[in-house]
């Protein structure tokens, strides 16, 4: 595969409550499929130089990046998620190329909402076909 997309279970297993309906808890949580299983699996998957997209909570960042190593998808881009301009970001998505060996940049955040509760052009532009 030249691309891979995951927008996996954000939870450690163990971590947090969990929601008593199961799709939601599976949903949310690392219990059938753990970030390492998964990176695992998107390396099998690409081709050479193929690239992995994932979005992921901004706390585990740090984690992810590391686990991204390990498995030979070198971090290429970030691109840091906000609510709002003037709040932090609570998930970033990060890009990573199979066997890659390049630099890795942070490019312009994306926002969700201006600051009057509308959607940004961008956020919006998402939805529309």
């Amino acid at each position: 595969m030249d691309l891979v997309i995951s927008n996996p279970p954000y939870k450690k297993k163990g971590s947090g409550r969990l929601n008593p309906s199961s799709q939601k808890a599976i949903a949310r949580h690392e219990i059938s499929l753990e970030l390492e299983s998964l990176l695992q699996k998107a390396y099998t998957l690409l081709k050479p130089k193929g690239e992995m997209v994932i979005i992921y909570p901004t706390e585990r960042l740090a984690e992810l990046i590391l686990s991204m190593k390990e498995f030979d998808l070198q971090p290429s881009k970030l691109r840091y998620i906000h609510s709002k301009k003037k709040t932090d970001a609570k998930r970033v998505i990060v890009s990573g190329i199979k066997d890659g060996y390049q630099n890795c940049s942070v490019t312009n955040p994306f926002y969700i909402y201006e600051s009057d509760n509308e959607f940004t052009k961008e956020y919006a532009a998402l939805f529309k076909p």
